[in-house]
């Protein structure tokens, strides 16, 4: 069909509803009939669709023809081609081949964690700015290196932790010794992602022992262990390769003080704020284990376990010599706690021996020098 037919067939079709329209009005003058409105209006409409569809295999006979003459303007032996655009992927940088440990396991970033807040003490004020009596509020800033220049709490003055500088907003639970405290909440709701270490929760059981990084050690031994280690505090940083995360610690007994309104229990009441979020740095105990011969080979691993003895001297509520006749207990006890060796060395799970939080050495209050960090475990 050329364009001549074409154009003659549209001219036809935009009549077609006009001459549908005069046959009805012509038969129905004929029959002498009543006219019906709605008749008519479906008549118009059924000739409209006729129309729109006409139209449309007429615009699709064009684009043939078109097509038909352009192959003949071109030859009878070329082929109209149509340009496909192909995106390639640019290509992938080269793998860089496996490297031996470079002391690193993985690094916190600013990017991902922001700026690690200050272990800054600052003292206790109400609203009208005004101090604790016997609180030091003024000092010299100048002399401030770290957090221990800071002069001590004058409340602890009499107990065995009157050494230690601490947080004077921190609310305290137990009176003045042991040292059990919480922050305001409206003061971790300024702090946000990171929690101030001077501002994270404190468990104590007794005094705070009095440590010094260059002589304080770390004992790795016991019956199952082939190769035992001790170890100083810089041959524990600058010997293994350090982890760094953050990691968020909360007491078992946040929010106790409503359950204890309801019914007491055996715990003093714990507010809201009974938790913290640090980005702690160490080594996995993993790798210490390793360096003393205990790893995933080990014989019968589902049935042993890792013991963790402190250097705190508490009282021995139990009043008796213990569980083992060859080692009885005193009138003094260490604190400890276990783990299963499976957990321990399971990469998934990474127990650390922690050194620094927020990027500064442990407060004594969370464990100077060293402390254990279990992630998904309850910190109380």
């Amino acid at each position: 069909m050329g364009k001549s037919s074409t154009a003659s067939h549209d001219a036809t079709m935009m009549w077609v509803p006009f001459f549908f329209s005069v046959a009805y009005l012509h038969l129905r003058e004929k029959m002498d009939a009543t006219f019906h409105p709605q008749t008519a209006i479906l008549c118009v409409g059924v000739a409209l669709a006729v129309k729109l569809t006409s139209d449309y295999y007429a615009s699709k006979t064009k684009t043939m023809d078109n097509e038909a003459e352009e192959e003949e303007e071109e030859g009878p032996t070329s082929q109209k081609t149509r340009q496909v655009v192909v995106v390639e992927a640019p290509p992938a940088p080269p793998v860089a081949p496996i490297q031996k440990d470079n002391g690193v396991r993985s690094v916190r970033s600013e990017q991902y964690y922001g700026k690690c807040p200050k272990n800054t003490m600052t003292p206790w004020k109400n609203s009208r700015n005004e101090g604790r009596e016997g609180d030091v509020v003024e000092y010299d800033k100048a002399n401030i290196k770290t957090f221990m220049d800071y002069p001590p709490d004058h409340r602890d003055v009499g107990t065995p932790d009157e050494w230690i500088p601490r947080d004077g907003r921190m609310v305290r639970l137990t009176g003045k010794h042991p040292f059990n405290t919480e922050p305001p909440v409206p003061e971790l709701d300024k702090t946000q992602f990171l929690t101030p270490a001077n501002l994270h929760i404190i468990r104590n059981h007794g005094a705070v022992p009095k440590l010094s990084w260059d002589t304080h050690q770390l004992h790795i031994g016991g019956v199952l262990c082939p190769k035992p280690l001790v170890l100083s505090m810089d041959e524990l940083t600058q010997g293994f390769p350090v982890t760094e995360f953050p990691v968020t610690i909360s007491c078992c007994g946040n929010r106790r003080k409503e359950m204890n309104m309801i019914k007491q229990t055996i715990g003093f009441n714990w507010g809201n704020g009974a938790c913290g979020n640090n980005i702690y740095k160490g080594v996995l105990l993993r790798d210490l284990l390793k360096r003393v011969g205990i790893d995933e080979n080990t014989p019968d691993i589902g049935n042993k376990f890792v013991e963790f003895i402190g250097t705190d001297d508490l009282g021995n509520k139990c009043g008796g010599p213990g569980p083992f006749p060859d080692e009885p207990w005193g009138e003094k006890v260490k604190y400890g706690t276990s783990l299963p060796l499976a957990k321990v060395l399971d990469p998934a799970d990474e127990v650390m021996i922690a050194f620094s939080a927020n990027g500064e050495r442990l407060h004594p209050d969370r464990g100077y020098p060293i402390r254990l960090v279990i992630p998904g475990y309850i910190g109380g």
